[in-house]
C-alpha cells in the first residue's frame, strides 16, 4: 500500500476482444495508476483547495474587506497602501502567511528573488487584466511592465516576477507559466486559465516547480508545534543531545497519559496533481520514516537526556512515531511503523472535541453575513477530555481523510489519437456527487 506501483500493459490485435478488432483498432495501451499512495496524495490536494477556498469565504463574510478591493487599479499608489487589486488577493496573502510560518518580522523573506506580498500582487494583476480583457490577448512588453508598476511592483520585482511566469521548456503548464513570449518580444496572455483560479494554489505549485527549498521555514514550523502543545497546556518540548558520534534532535515531544509522542516536523510542499512529484514526496516519506525511526531508538537507547527534561522515566510509556506536515498531508494508520499526520487536522483535534460545519446566513437589513446552521460533522473525543487514545484513532483514521476514502471510485479515461489505436488512463478518483450528497445531508439540505 506505500510503494508507488503504477502498470502498464499493450495489447496487440491479436489480443484484443472482437469489439475492438471490428472497430480496426490494432493497438491498445492501458496505464493502470489504481495506487493507494496517489489516492491520498490526491486527498491533499483537495483538501488544501478545500482550506483555500474556506478562509477566503469566512474573510469575505466576516470582515470588511471587499471594501478595501479597488475598482480601478490607477487608485493603487503602492504595494502597501492597504489596497487589494483582487478579492482573494489579501486571504491568498494571510493563508501563504500562516502556510510558510512567516512571523511579522519574516514577511520580507525572498522566495525565487521576491516576497510573498509581491508574489501575491503579481498573481492578482493577472486575475484582474483576465477580468478586465476576458479573452486571450497579446501584451507589449512595454504594456505588460506597465500593468504591474500599475499595481506598485518595482522594476526588479516585474522582471523576476515576469520571468517566473513565461513559459518554458521545463515549465509545468499554462497555469504556473501562463505568459507565451514570442519572437518579437511580446507577450501571449493565457487568460483562460486565470478565470477562476486560486492564488494560493497556483503559487505553490510553481515553487514546487522550482523546488524551492523550505528548510529554513522549517524552524518556523516546530515552534508553531510547540505553542500549540503549550497552549493546549500539554507537556511538551524540544531536545537534542549527542552520544558518541550520534547526534538526535528531536522537534518536539510531548507526553499525554502513558504515551509519548515524537513528532518530526515537515514544511515540503503537496505534489499538485504532478505525478512526478507525488513519487519524490512517497520516497521522501520513506527516508524520513527511518529517520524518526532511528530517533525512537535514541531514546531507548539513551534514556536519562529525555527522563532528565521532563522528570519521568521514559521505560514507562509507548512511543508514538509521527511524521507532522505543515500541509495537509495525512496518511490513514502506519506507513513504514510511523504514522503521517498534519498541522491543520492535529490543530483541530487538540483545540474540539467534535469537527463541526455551517452555512452563512445573510441579513437584509446591514449586508453583513452570521454563522447559521451549525452542525456536528465527526465527535473527535470519547469525553470531554482529550485522551492520548482520541489522538492515537486520529492518527488512524483521520476524519479530513476518511470522508474522500468512502466516496473513491475507479475511473476509466479512453483516447482514441488514431483509427488503430486506443489509450486508457485507470485511476482512482473521488465521487464528487456522492461527497456532495453525504456532506450537504448534515444540514438537512438533501434527506437519503
Amino acid at each position: 500500500m506505500h510503494a508507488f506501483r503504477q502498470k502498464n500493459k499493450i495489447f496487440n490485435k491479436t489480443e484484443l476482444s472482437d469489439d475492438y478488432s471490428s472497430k480496426g483498432i490494432e493497438e491498445a495501451f492501458i496505464y493502470d495508476a489504481t495506487n493507494d499512495y496517489l489516492y491520498i496524495d490526491s486527498i491533499a490536494n483537495e483538501r488544501m483547495s478545500r482550506k483555500i477556498h474556506q478562509n477566503q469565504t469566512s474573510m469575505m463574510y466576516e470582515s470588511d474587506m471587499l471594501k478595501k478591493v479597488i475598482v480601478d487599479i490607477d487608485e493603487v499608489t503602492n504595494l502597501d497602501d492597504g489596497r487589494f487589486i483582487f478579492h482573494d488577493e489579501l486571504p491568498s496573502y494571510i493563508t501563504l502567511l500562516e502556510i510558510f510560518c512567516l512571523e511579522e518580522k519574516k514577511i520580507n523573506h525572498l522566495f525565487y528573488g521576491l516576497t510573498l506580498r509581491e508574489w501575491t500582487r503579481g498573481f492578482a494583476t493577472l486575475k484582474y487584466l483576465c477580468d478586465r480583457d476576458g479573452t486571450i490577448r497579446t501584451y507589449s512588453n512595454h504594456e505588460m511592465r506597465g500593468w504591474f508598476s500599475k499595481a506598485g511592483l518595482t522594476d526588479i520585482a516585474i522582471d523576476k516576477f515576469i520571468s517566473a511566469i513565461t513559459f518554458k521548456k521545463n515549465s509545468k503548464d499554462l497555469y504556473d507559466a501562463p505568459l507565451i513570449k514570442t519572437s518579437g518580444g511580446n507577450y501571449i496572455f493565457y487568460t483562460p486559465a486565470y478565470f477562476s483560479a486560486s492564488i494560493v494554489h497556483i503559487l505553490l505549485s510553481l515553487f514546487s516547480t522550482y523546488k524551492i527549498d523550505m528548510s529554513e521555514k522549517g524552524l518556523g514550523f516546530e515552534r508553531l508545534v510547540l505553542r500549540l502543545l503549550s497552549n493546549k497546556n500539554i507537556r511538551s518540548g524540544g531536545l537534542k543531545f549527542k552520544e558518541g558520534g550520534d547526534e538526535y534532535e528531536y522537534d518536539a515531544l510531548f507526553i499525554l497519559d502513558n504515551k509519548v509522542f515524537l513528532l518530526e516536523c515537515k514544511n515540503t510542499m503537496l505534489s499538485f496533481g504532478s505525478v512526478k512529484t507525488a513519487k519524490r514526496k512517497n520516497q521522501f516519506f520513506h527516508s524520513t520514516a527511518k529517520q524518526v525511526k532511528r530517533l525512537v531508538y535514541g531514546l531507548k537507547k539513551h534514556p536519562s537526556h529525555f527522563n532528565k527534561k521532563f522528570m519521568v522515566n521514559i521505560d514507562d510509556y509507548d512511543i508514538v512515531p509521527v511524521i507532522m506536515n505543515r500541509l495537509p498531508f495525512s496518511w490513514p494508520g502506519e506507513f513504514e511503523g510511523v504514522y503521517i499526520s498534519d498541522f491543520s487536522s492535529f490543530d483541530k483535534l487538540l483545540s474540539t472535541p467534535v469537527l463541526t460545519g455551517h452555512t452563512y446566513q445573510k441579513n437584509d437589513e446591514s449586508d453583513d453575513y452570521t454563522i447559521d446552521n451549525l452542525k456536528v460533522m465527526h465527535r473527535q473525543w470519547k469525553s470531554d477530555v482529550l485522551t492520548a487514545e482520541d489522538i492515537l484513532n486520529h492518527f488512524k483514521m483521520p476524519y479530513q481523510v476518511k470522508e474522500y476514502l468512502d466516496v473513491k471510485k475507479t475511473s476509466e479515461h479512453w483516447i482514441q489519437p488514431s483509427e488503430s489505436k486506443v489509450y486508457c488512463h485507470i485511476c482512482y478518483e473521488v465521487d464528487y456527487e456522492q461527497l456532495l450528497i453525504n456532506q450537504t445531508s448534515v444540514f438537512g439540505l438533501i434527506n437519503y
